[in-house]
């Protein structure tokens, strides 16, 4: 289930490659290429965990639209 659309980025002047990120996200959004740290935001459901999680404060999110706020307008 998607809780919020959003678009995940990831400073990289930040990251400093711990992967937590990688090793934490339930929709493996993020994936180590050796050098960085790639984000496919079409695979993110919205949790946001990523957030919090990150020690460096690299990741931020774009929300674009909140499926969870529509959902509850129609309720």
């Amino acid at each position: 289930m998607v809780l919020l659309k959003v678009i995940v980025k990831v400073d990289t002047s930040k990251c400093n490659l711990c992967k937590l990120c990688v090793e934490y996200c339930p929709a493996l959004v993020f994936t180590f290429t050796g050098k960085s740290i790639k984000v496919e935001n079409e695979k993110c459901i919205g949790c946001c965990g990523c957030i919090p999680l990150c020690p460096m404060r690299a990741i931020s999110v774009e929300i674009l639209d909140s499926t969870l706020t529509n959902y509850t307008k129609q309720c």
